[in-house]
């Protein structure tokens, strides 16, 4: 009779250990669709939204390299179409994690699909930037919101790294050439040379 009741004891514990098993493999299959689809980094610019001109796309990267040669600092632009139901502020912070930036490093998401966008910046960067500053880059100081809302992805980028231009010379005492860089509209109207810096501003950037 006890030979018997182990038996069923056995069973029962073998097919709960089934039923465990295929439980914890639906969960990851769940969580695994449920994971937002992230670019791969394909260096300073990854278009996956394919939306800049093919000109604004060599100018960001030809910054990024003065950028980094003058200051340190290494440029990442990622461009979406969707961010599959994540906010945007903590996509951008994935994808910072993701591409395993650091300290020096500043990345600038925007999804064409959705309208959005942010900015984290690597803890080096955000002390010699200074938060408030760099966030106004994405509002204040620049064009870039209202022309990327407007779907003016190359003038937007214009008028950011115009701006971004004036800070970091001014913050990292270095002289950043944009000679023969964004030559749009945006870039004559002197971003830079209008740059201000209230206190406070938007929070468009993050910090990491």
């Amino acid at each position: 009779m006890k030979t018997i009741e182990a038996i069923e004891v056995i069973k029962m514990k073998k097919k709960f250990c089934a039923l465990l098993v295929l439980a914890l493999f639906l969960c990851w299959c769940l969580s695994a669709f449920a994971a937002a689809r992230m670019p791969e980094n394909r260096g300073a610019l990854t278009d996956d939204a394919n939306v800049l001109g093919t000109a604004t796309a060599k100018d960001v990267t030809a910054y990024a390299e003065r950028v980094e040669e003058e200051t340190g600092v290494k440029l990442h632009v990622a461009l979406v179409n969707f961010l599959d139901g994540v906010e945007v502020k903590t996509y951008a912070r994935q994808l910072f994690q993701r591409w395993e930036l650091g300290g020096d490093d500043l990345l600038l998401l925007g999804a064409a699909g959705e309208d959005s966008f942010a900015a984290v910046m690597g803890g080096n960067v955000e002390k010699k930037l200074g938060a408030s500053n760099a966030e106004n880059l994405l509002y204040t100081s620049s064009s870039f919101a209202g022309l990327f809302q407007s779907q003016q992805y190359d003038a937007a980028f214009a008028s950011f790294f115009t701006a971004l231009n004036g800070l970091l010379e001014r913050q990292y005492d270095a002289d950043i050439s944009l000679k023969g860089l964004f030559q749009t509209e945006e870039t004559a109207a002197g971003a830079a040379s209008a740059y201000a810096c209230p206190a406070g501003g938007l929070s468009g950037i993050r910090r990491i």
